[in-house]
């Protein structure tokens, strides 16, 4: 039994690695990489990161199809997959949009 909160989330995303593929593991180090790139001083910023957050909807949107497509298929174990990719996505817009 995990009583500390931060132990759980840790096992929590233990977890969520487990079952998202590598590529998206490493796509999402880049993406984090790009935002942590781009300076508050530069005057293209708010582009770049609308650039971005425009990329990662397309992404969220293209995951969500693919979740609707595994519970119509009872795919769980691909479901649980996407799902853990959804949250990784969810995750940089929620990074974007507090730079922005």
């Amino acid at each position: 039994e995990f009583e500390a909160e931060g132990t759980t989330a840790s096992i929590k995303n233990q977890e969520n690695i487990d079952i998202v593929d590598m590529d998206v593991l490493l796509m999402v180090m880049e993406i984090r990489e790009q935002i942590d790139r781009i300076s508050i001083t530069n005057g293209n910023s708010q582009q770049e990161l609308n650039k971005l957050l425009e990329e990662n909807q397309k992404r969220i949107v293209k995951t969500v199809e693919l979740l609707g497509e595994a519970f119509g298929r009872s795919d769980w174990v691909d479901a649980k997959k996407l799902v853990a990719t959804l949250q990784y996505w969810n995750r940089i817009k929620e990074t974007i949009v507090e730079k922005l």
